[in-house]
């Protein structure tokens, strides 16, 4: 079982400029945002947070009863940054996109390895949440599921999810 409780890795400057990052980063600045609390439903509920890898039987595949991606179509709310709780975790909207992407991927590969993904983003969700308030300023890697990391843009006034990432393979 991967452990969620890794320390975080600040990242320099210059490993921002990734185009995924810099697509992310232009989400953030035209407010193009996804609050914390339609993602987690979205991924099937807070609750999978508390869900041990082992015992994800009762989790629906993405295929079976949960849309691909939280748009206006599909009942889901989007919020700017002023609408969530005092220190907000918002998702841009590429962040969205490819975390979408990697459940029709993980849905493909097996019926296990997407909501084994969705209570993983879950379960980091739940750490940002809790604990970074605590964290300095700037972009870092969360570790989410080996080889992935969730990457953050952390600010005083709350966290930014830019997307997932492998970050061993970027240059």
């Amino acid at each position: 079982m991967p452990t969620f409780d890794a320390p975080i890795r600040l990242l320099p400057d210059t490993d921002v400029r990734a185009s995924t990052d810099a697509k992310a980063l232009a989400d953030a600045a035209a407010g193009r945002m996804i609050d914390s609390e339609t993602v987690a439903r979205w991924l099937g509920g807070w609750h999978l947070a508390r869900t041990g890898f082992d015992d994800l039987g009762h989790v629906s595949p993405l295929h079976r009863d949960r849309p691909a991606s939280p748009d206006s179509g599909s009942g889901f709310r989007i919020r700017s940054n002023d609408a969530v709780g005092a220190f907000p975790l918002m998702w841009t909207q590429t962040a969205v996109d490819e975390c979408s992407r990697m459940r029709r991927i993980f849905t493909v590969i097996s019926d296990e390895a997407e909501p084994r993904f969705a209570a993983a983003l879950v379960t980091v969700m739940v750490r940002l949440i809790v604990d970074g308030p605590g964290w300095d300023s700037g972009i870092a890697d969360v570790p989410l599921l080996p080889p992935f990391a969730l990457r953050v843009m952390i600010e005083d006034t709350g966290l930014t999810v830019l997307g997932p990432r492998q970050p061993h393979m970027l240059v």
